[in-house]
């Protein structure tokens, strides 16, 4: 399988984190030519909003979030790979994230999109519950009893897989080239959510089939933020599109 990584990073900061993620990760190549939107720059994030129709709601820092998995998606479709592992620039990555990918990729099975490898403390007791999608993207519990691992709607028969029960964080994502392409025909033209909402969003609606490590697992790739918006409002304050 030919696997890449990106880094995504709006600016030279994290430079310890970011020379950290290559050292662990330098068993494949670095894409660096990636175009990566820096939401506090608006005459980039107007640029790219040519076309969109946007929630007014959205943070521009999460705006920025969202054309820059856009542009790794655009990527990973016309490249010659069969992955790419996008991943952000404050993640810290474990020693031996070679042999995790390893083994996941292994156990992956055919039709896969993406795998989420950041698994947030608060999302992993999602593993133990059944909730069903409604087509708007809704969800309801089927019923308040929590499963065991085996038992688990999201057990596949695997001792490190699941398919994916989480309902945000795209820290560390490794797209495939297929995943790639179903991820920009279902954004269309209209942007009503954070990014890593939207992709959880459309697997749990069966539009896309996203896969992560079990909750007990999902350690390999850690993150400090508790999520997109805070990552947002960080960066960029308060200031929402308008």
């Amino acid at each position: 399988m030919k696997l890449a990584f990106a880094i995504v990073s709006i600016d030279a900061s994290r430079a310890t984190t970011k020379r950290a993620i290559r050292e662990r990760l330098a068993f494949m190549p670095e894409i660096t030519d990636i175009e990566y939107v820096d939401g506090r720059n608006a005459a980039q994030l107007d640029s790219c909003l040519r076309g969109y129709e946007v929630n007014d709601a959205l943070y521009d820092g999460e705006l920025g979030v969202w054309f820059s998995q856009i542009n790794c998606w655009r990527y990973l479709a016309q490249a010659d790979l069969d992955a790419l592992f996008v991943i952000e620039d404050d993640a810290e990555v474990g020693p031996n994230i070679e042999e995790v990918l390893r083994r996941f990729l292994a156990r992956l099975p055919a039709g896969w999109d993406f795998l989420a490898l950041d698994v947030r403390p608060d999302q992993r007791p999602d593993y133990f519950y059944d909730r069903k999608f409604r087509l708007d993207g809704s969800w309801y519990l089927v019923s308040h009893q929590m499963h065991s691992l085996e038992s688990s709607p999201h057990h596949i028969g695997d001792d490190i897989l699941a398919t994916a029960y989480q309902g945000y964080s795209t820290v560390a994502m490794l797209y495939s080239r297929a995943g790639a392409l179903k991820l920009l025909n279902l954004v269309g033209s209209r942007i009503d959510e954070p990014v890593d909402c939207f992709v959880f969003r459309a697997h749990h609606k069966g539009k896309l089939r996203g896969y992560a490590p079990k909750p007990y697992l999902s350690h390999f790739v850690t993150h400090r933020d508790p999520g997109t918006l805070a990552r947002a409002t960080e960066i960029h304050g308060d200031r929402r599109r308008r």
